[in-house]
Protein backbone atom coordinates (compact mmCIF):
# COMPACT_ATOMS: atom_id res chain seq x y z
CA UNK A 1 0.00 0.00 0.00
CA UNK A 2 1.12 3.66 0.24
CA UNK A 3 3.10 5.26 2.15
CA UNK A 4 0.83 6.71 5.34
CA UNK A 5 -1.90 4.19 4.33
CA UNK A 6 -3.83 1.93 6.77
CA UNK A 7 -5.37 1.48 9.67
CA UNK A 8 -2.88 0.92 12.29
CA UNK A 9 -3.13 -2.93 12.75
CA UNK A 10 0.58 -3.59 12.83
CA UNK A 11 0.93 -1.68 15.63
CA UNK A 12 -1.79 -3.28 17.64
CA UNK A 13 -0.48 -6.59 16.61
CA UNK A 14 3.35 -5.44 17.84
CA UNK A 15 1.48 -4.57 21.22
CA UNK A 16 -0.01 -7.80 21.70
CA UNK A 17 3.26 -9.94 20.74
CA UNK A 18 5.36 -7.60 22.73
CA UNK A 19 2.99 -7.99 25.89
CA UNK A 20 2.76 -12.13 25.29
CA UNK A 21 6.55 -11.33 26.24
CA UNK A 22 6.29 -9.10 29.10
CA UNK A 23 7.48 -6.06 27.02
CA UNK A 24 5.26 -3.21 25.17
CA UNK A 25 5.02 -0.71 22.76
CA UNK A 26 4.54 2.95 23.63
CA UNK A 27 3.88 5.83 20.35
CA UNK A 28 5.80 8.43 21.79
CA UNK A 29 5.07 11.27 19.33
CA UNK A 30 1.85 11.49 17.04
CA UNK A 31 3.18 14.05 14.67
CA UNK A 32 0.99 14.14 11.42
CA UNK A 33 4.13 13.21 9.36
CA UNK A 34 5.08 9.82 11.22
CA UNK A 35 5.17 8.68 15.24
CA UNK A 36 8.07 7.89 17.35
CA UNK A 37 7.22 4.51 18.58
CA UNK A 38 9.38 2.61 21.17
CA UNK A 39 9.51 -1.27 21.66
CA UNK A 40 10.77 -2.41 25.08
CA UNK A 41 11.19 -6.53 25.65
CA UNK A 42 13.13 -8.41 28.78
CA UNK A 43 16.17 -9.48 27.91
Amino acid sequence: GAAGAGAGLGLAAAREIARAHGGDVEILDGDPRGALVRATLPV
